[in-house]
């Protein structure tokens, strides 16, 4: 198990979006996508980016492919 302290992302939050911004989750909630670029707020978070920018390299992406066999 693994615990994750929230602190740490909503500091960051508080830094990033406007007290307003802050109270409408699909804006600057963590799985919201600010900058439209297909990075998530969170993962911007945690790749210590702004999300207000867009990135050029938005092909972050997570995922979990089965092999053909």
């Amino acid at each position: 198990m693994t615990i994750h302290d929230s602190t740490l992302v909503a500091l960051w939050s508080i830094q990033h979006f406007t007290l307003e911004e802050l109270t409408f989750p699909n804006i600057s909630g963590a799985r919201a996508d600010f900058d439209l670029d297909t990075v998530k707020n969170f993962a911007e978070y945690a790749f210590n980016r702004d999300p207000r920018v867009p990135d050029g390299n938005s092909a972050v992406q997570l995922g979990i492919s089965k092999s053909a066999q």
